[in-house]
């Protein structure tokens, strides 16, 4: 079985393949997508990781030769900013932007926020083997605790903890977290009173890369919708550590499909 160092390794080659293991029905689930396209910017960034912008433009399938571009616009003394893009043939299936900067003394470390109020780990059920879900969800461990189950009609409210399955997988950096952020189901799934396909046509995440690379372990996944319209959908996903730091923040436009 394919694993998830295994490919933010194979995506730093001048071409590669997606591995059918972390497919969503027939293309790989977008947060593989996210953190290859971190990993390649490492490769060549002088600062931290800070901010990804990612535009899905095509489904990014498995077992097809696939090219990650990245290319730095600017690089001065503190930032650095690249454009990156997927390509598979003639197709581009991913494009958008990295921020990266180095670590500045200029104002105090704070968080504004407060972490959901969730039992322990230790105290929520995982999701068994028996339920019906994607390929790509056999790299983590679900925990489901915040908000109603699917299809139920409820408030688009979900999340719960969430964890790197693979052995490989023993430090989370900025990568993993971007795999981890969009690894849930879409708050609107709960809303839906019947199965819809859905899917993330864009997505920016701001890392709180300091606080990085941590242990792998639990990390608990809040994720909240904010509207629909128009057959699209506005959601913001947090994840955070037990310990209560706020590691990313996220906002994607979903498109419901059907």
């Amino acid at each position: 079985m394919a694993n998830l160092n295994g490919v933010l390794s194979d995506c730093l080659k001048p071409r590669f393949e997606f591995h059918s293991d972390f497919c969503l029905q027939d293309g790989v689930y977008g947060g593989l997508v996210m953190a290859a396209a971190i990993a390649k910017v490492e490769s060549q960034a002088e600062h931290p990781v800070r901010t990804l912008q990612l535009n899905f433009s095509a489904l990014a399938r498995p077992n097809v030769e696939t090219e990650c571009i990245a290319l730095c616009r600017r690089s001065g003394s503190n930032t650095q900013t690249f454009d990156v893009a997927f390509m598979q043939g003639e197709t581009c299936v991913a494009h958008g932007s990295v921020f990266t900067g180095r670590s500045r003394n200029t104002f105090p470390d704070r968080l504004f926020l407060d972490p959901p109020n969730a039992k322990s780990p230790d105290n929520v059920t995982a999701i068994g083997p028996s339920m019906p879900l994607p390929p790509y969800t056999k790299h983590f461990v679900l925990q489901p605790c915040i908000g109603q189950m699917i299809l139920s009609g409820g408030a688009p409210m979900t999340g719960g903890y969430i964890q790197c399955r693979d052995p490989e997988v023993t430090e989370l950096g900025v990568a993993h977290v971007a795999a981890l952020i969009d690894a849930w189901w879409p708050s609107f799934f709960v809303t839906t009173e019947r199965m819809r396909p859905m899917g993330t046509t864009s997505i920016q995440v701001n890392f709180n890369s300091d606080a990085l690379p941590i242990k792998n372990k639990p990390l608990l996944l809040d994720i909240k919708g904010h509207f629909s319209g128009g057959g699209f959908g506005s959601e913001t996903n947090q994840i955070w550590s037990t310990d209560g730091q706020l590691l990313a923040s996220a906002q994607q436009c979903i498109a419901i499909i059907a």
